[in-house]
């Protein structure tokens, strides 16, 4: 008997720790163009690595934001496919990738989710609070034109809007 209620309440903390990882929406699967066009909010991180990064280091670049949760396990699905596909695709360009924690882990968490996803790309700590001013959250991308405008951002999840953001870099 002590088995089964270990079992219910396991399989009901992971029902609710998976559907914590998605927002359900109606037009989740469509990007938001409410901003597009619009300045990108300014920001200055700490990196994973330990120096700061700031969205003004990328002035004149494009810049694709892959908004993670360090635990989310959406995201850690999604970040191979964001390597692959995006990291890897411009890695010999200007377009540069950042992720940014909106889960606020620790250093060791998101070096966690770095080794275990296998990205190359800068990871930011604490970004709750950019995710906020952007106007989204984890498992999200957003790019950022050459200009400091967003140009896209999606609302649905990362790995689901990699050929959206293919074809809004395509076209800046």
């Amino acid at each position: 008997m002590k088995n089964l209620f270990l079992i219910l309440i396991l399989t009901a903390f992971s029902i609710t720790y998976l559907t914590s990882c998605t927002e359900d929406s109606e037009d989740n699967n469509l990007p938001d163009t409410s901003t597009n066009g619009s300045t990108a909010p300014a920001f200055t991180l700490t990196s994973v690595d330990g120096g700061e990064s700031s969205l003004s280091d990328f002035n004149g670049s494009p810049v694709i934001i892959f908004f993670f949760g360090d635990e989310c396990p959406l995201c850690k699905a999604a970040a191979p496919s964001i390597e692959s596909e995006l990291a890897q695709k411009y890695k010999d360009t200007d377009v540069a990738i950042i992720g940014i924690d909106t889960w606020n882990g620790t250093r060791s968490s998101v070096a966690s989710f770095r080794s275990s996803t296998g990205v190359s790309f800068d990871l930011l700590l604490n970004g709750s609070e950019v995710a906020k001013n952007y106007g989204t959250t984890f498992d999200r991308l957003v790019v950022i034109d050459a200009e400091g405008n967003i140009a896209f951002k999606g609302r649905s999840s990362a790995d689901n809007d990699i050929d959206n953001v293919i074809s809004t870099i395509e076209g800046l």
